[in-house]
């Protein structure tokens, strides 16, 4: 039967109900509302009766997958709150009777503003969880917001007392916070660290004390002062083999120039962070991934190699500690193209000169992750391209 005949002796009357069908809802559209909604609620109201359903949902969506090239797991969504590696780590060991997942969420529910908003970010790409629970999480919103909100509070609050509005800085301004009745019962070992942080906050204010109200007092506590960190512009993460290593050299010294009128590069090499590598190197190779704004493979015959063959990489070369973890790093951007929706907006690919021509000859790089690359002598133009880009991000 051909095709025309075929559409002609459909039902009429199932083709007007097939129209009338509304089509998916738009999950981002949904999901930046929801944010919007729960900037005031502190995520403490999942450990309600109200918010119990949600908290067992997220719990079992993130503890039942491992981080792979599809799903991030729970030791990524600890890390997205803005935990310490340390505290991520002991939300997997800890002996509560709780599942990692909860675990993170008792630690995250330490943290100073602990908004439910700030989780809901950090499942974006785990547009699932977020399908799975967008309903309720409405509905606790709206329950929060009716019962333990006030409609007197416009749901800000000026930190500048004896201002006018006129004077407070954005800065000055915070969100009121919607706090649950419900409290649960955090292990001591997750407030340590932010214990550290209260008593430094204590001491300085100590100091201020001293030396404004009582002129006579000299004995202040001594504060060491923190070295001020450089503000980078742009971070970015080189990897690469043996083969590559001088040409990393090259275009890390190219990419930490200091450029007129232009914030620095930071630039990541394993090499130069021996001593946080050895703790944990895929818990400090994962962290510096999510943090850096592009990675940048310096692609060689070796590096194409390495990445894929199947056979494991049993030596380990100490003069050159990136070639080890060249395998791992290509699975982590797998597995963000991935879940950006195979958009390649992390990707800055580096061939050194002379290896041009039989490098882009390899199947590998028509690839849509390997696609953007340029020379190592163009090495300063993509500099100032990839300034300009991470500047233009954060002013929209």
């Amino acid at each position: 039967m051909r095709n025309g005949e075929s559409l002609k002796k459909r039902n009429p009357e199932l083709e007007i109900i097939r129209d009338s069908v509304p089509g998916p809802p738009n999950i981002d559209v949904a999901i930046e509302e929801l944010i919007r909604k729960t900037r005031d609620v502190d995520v403490s109201f999942l450990f309600s009766p109200e918010g119990r359903l949600i908290l067992r949902e997220i719990c079992l969506a993130l503890s039942s997958v491992k981080d792979n090239m599809l799903h991030y797991g729970w030791e990524t969504f600890g890390h997205k709150l803005g935990l310490h590696p340390d505290v991520v780590k002991i939300c997997g060991c800890c002996h509560n009777g709780q599942d990692p997942t909860y675990n993170v969420f008792l630690a995250y529910s330490k943290k100073e503003n602990a908004s439910l908003s700030k989780v809901i970010e950090a499942l974006k790409p785990r547009k699932d969880v977020l399908n799975r629970t967008c309903d309720l999480l409405n509905a606790l919103a709206d329950e929060v917001h009716t019962n333990y909100g006030s409609s007197e509070e416009s749901g800000y609050f000026s930190l500048s007392e004896g201002q006018s509005s006129s004077e407070c800085s954005e800065e000055d301004v915070q969100l009121v916070m919607i706090n649950s009745p419900y409290k649960e019962t955090v292990p001591w070992i997750f407030e340590e660290l932010n214990a550290i942080k209260a008593k430094d906050v204590d001491v300085n204010r100590r100091r201020i004390f001293y030396r404004e109200d009582n002129p006579l007092q000299r004995a202040v506590p001594f504060v060491k002062k923190t070295p001020r960190k450089p503000n980078y512009g742009c971070k970015v993460m080189l990897t690469f083999t043996e083969d590559g290593f001088e040409a990393a050299k090259e275009v890390a010294k190219i990419m930490r120039r200091e450029r007129d009128g232009l914030p620095r590069i930071g630039v990541v090499i394993l090499q130069e962070q021996i001593d946080h590598l050895c703790r944990d190197p895929q818990e400090f190779i994962s962290g510096a991934f999510n943090q850096v704004d592009y990675v940048i493979p310096i692609i060689t015959e070796q590096y194409l190699d390495s990445i894929t063959s199947m056979r494991q990489r049993n030596e380990s070369n100490i003069d050159c500690i990136d070639a080890n973890y060249v395998r791992y790093i290509y699975s982590l951007m797998g597995s963000h193209f991935v879940g950006s929706g195979c958009v390649r907006n992390k990707y800055r690919c580096i061939i050194p000169d002379d290896l041009t021509t039989s490098v882009i000859r390899h199947p590998l790089m028509l690839g849509p992750i390997f696609q953007v690359w340029v020379k190592v002598s163009e090495t300063e133009n993509l500099s100032v391209i990839l300034l300009n880009s991470v500047l233009r991000r954060k002013l929209t």
